[in-house]
């Protein structure tokens, strides 16, 4: 991350997949529950990655100070202490925070440091809900496997196309569909459960999906 493009784009990259692959609407709250945890990664694989991709050294905790804060609308001045961190963000740990504003501050390009949002990050929040001219997508289901296949129209669509395989699907009542979604020219996006109570898609498990959609932890 020598060059603020490369930290924008790896970033960006990590604020996308919370909404778009885990249904976080709310990350800061999935964060912090995760971070309760101790950033267990055995009920989910995209946690693995995240663990593996951007917290190798540490730096997911950058990310997650300003999820915490001004990434949730959360604004309290640079010279603020641990306690008011802890006090008034998304994550209440009095002790992390204080580890964190201890550690120097670091010299690549991060989230938390430089402003209220110096990489710019959320460009990424539309992405996948443009509106088509004229559906070209393809959908093929099994009523007896739950299982369905969606080939969007395309890769700038793909979320708005999965959100309406609802209405094209038989109701399966309690139960759901695993939809796999696919991109003519990308490929395979994932599988995918829509969720009864948040009403949000998701890959992977449903207790992992909840907990980014909660309040303050």
């Amino acid at each position: 991350m020598d060059s603020l493009n490369e930290a924008c784009s790896y970033w960006e990259t990590l604020h996308y997949l919370f909404p778009a692959l885990l249904g976080w609407k709310n990350p800061g709250a999935g964060l912090a529950w995760w971070y309760k945890q101790d950033q267990s990664v055995d009920d989910s694989p995209l946690l693995r990655i995240v663990s593996e991709l951007w917290n190798n050294e540490g730096q997911l905790d950058y990310y997650a100070a300003w999820v915490w804060t001004h990434g949730s609308g959360i604004f309290l001045p640079a010279n603020s202490r641990a306690e008011d961190y802890a006090k008034k963000s998304l994550f209440n740990s009095l002790e992390w925070w204080r580890a964190f504003l201890y550690r120097p501050e670091a010299e690549w390009y991060n989230p938390f440091y430089g402003g209220t949002n110096p990489l710019h990050l959320g460009h990424s929040d539309s992405f996948g809900f443009d509106e088509t001219l004229s559906d070209r997508s393809e959908l093929y289901y099994d009523v007896t496997k739950r299982s369905a296949v969606l080939i969007a129209n395309n890769l700038g669509s793909w979320r708005r196309d999965l959100a309406g395989v609802k209405e094209k699907l038989p109701d399966l009542g309690e139960r759901s569909w695993y939809v796999n979604v696919f991109d003519r020219q990308y490929g395979f996006l994932g599988l995918f459960r829509q969720s009864r109570g948040t009403r949000l898609w998701f890959q992977g498990k449903h207790n992992v999906h909840i907990k980014g959609n909660l309040g303050r932890s």
